[in-house]
């Protein structure tokens, strides 16, 4: 527990580093004490917000019931059988992702949302508290992609973790830049960064297919979450792009965003229920067959069915034959 606990407190202090160096760099004004940015703010509706959060609070309350039913029928057999205790990982760290989404939707919804926006070089808003959820909900979403799906150590991951957060917050202080030069400059090296992030994490996916047969547990599906987040972190970038160059309204901007916050989240949920499905299967299977005593095939609700087989057996004292499809593993 050490180690993954220090992995991610590492990653936690290099963003903190890189998040208060962007702050002293950019010097934002809040968007509550500029004029043209508050009335935009305040010009923008709450309906999808409203919405997403409805939506949000469902899914939570899913993935922790999910998380509760694998705890409780997982308990007494935590000690028997290794690495169970792996399956609760995904659903956790979903729980976390989806509060973290709640959070961001109930401050934007607030009244003193905009206190907590800023005011980009051309007064208009910049969506910091988005970012900020990003810097969360972003490192995630690799875990779950590296170590849930495919296995990798958090070390392995951390080069991707950090870049990711670096090219996202000088995405954001980009906004800040007075000097078009500069400010295109910062655009390109994010660009550049996510390039390189990607690079890296279609490398893990050829290293997962090359180390693993071809009957793995879900083989397909964890690669293409990974690939997926390469492609809609491309998505992100595009929209920022669109707005960057004046052709997507401050709104629209919001929109998408939030949108696309949710809608990958949801991939990943669906994802990894179906992982989790195939891994208890490949478990049931794997217990059947290197059980060390024979297995016979009955119906375990034979009694309360009224299985006449079960019945007549135990009736005439019989020991009830067993059917031409069970065969025994030794």
């Amino acid at each position: 527990r050490g180690a993954p606990l220090n992995q991610a407190g590492m990653w936690a202090f290099v963003t903190a580093a890189a998040l208060v160096l962007s702050f002293l760099v950019a010097k934002p004004r809040p968007c509550s004490q500029v004029d043209r940015c508050r009335e935009l703010w305040n010009e923008m509706p709450n309906n999808i917000n409203q919405c997403v959060l409805c939506g949000l609070i469902a899914l939570l309350c899913h993935e922790v019931a999910a998380l509760y039913q694998h705890q409780r029928s997982a308990r007494p057999l935590l000690h028997l059988i290794a690495g169970l205790r792996e399956f609760a990982v995904a659903p956790s760290l979903l729980c976390v992702t989806f509060t973290v989404l709640i959070m961001e939707n109930l401050i934007l919804l607030s009244s003193w949302s905009v206190h907590l926006a800023h005011a980009g070089s051309d007064d208009k808003p910049v969506f910091t508290t988005i970012y900020v959820e990003w810097l969360i909900t972003v490192p995630i979403l690799l875990v779950l992609a590296g170590r849930c799906g495919m296995s990798m150590k958090l070390s392995q991951l951390t080069l991707v973790v950090v870049t990711t957060n670096i090219y996202i917050l000088l995405a954001w202080l980009a906004h800040f830049m007075i000097s078009p030069v500069i400010r295109w400059t910062v655009v390109s090296i994010s660009f550049a960064l996510y390039g390189y992030a990607s690079v890296a994490m279609v490398k893990w996916v050829q290293n997962f297919l090359h180390s693993t047969p071809d009957d793995h547990p879900s083989r397909i599906t964890k690669a293409c979450l990974t690939l997926g987040l390469i492609l809609i972190f491309g998505i992100y970038g595009v929209v920022y792009l669109t707005g960057r160059v004046g052709h997507l309204e401050s709104f629209g901007e919001r929109a998408a965003y939030t949108i696309m916050d949710v809608t990958s989240k949801v991939i990943f949920s669906i994802g990894f229920a179906g992982i989790r499905s195939h891994n208890y299967h490949m478990l049931l299977v794997d217990m059947l067959v290197n059980a060390n005593h024979p297995f016979q095939r009955q119906m375990a609700l034979g009694h309360n069915l009224g299985d006449p087989l079960l019945n007549n057996g135990e009736e005439s004292g019989q020991v009830p034959k067993q059917t031409s499809g069970a065969r025994g593993y030794n």
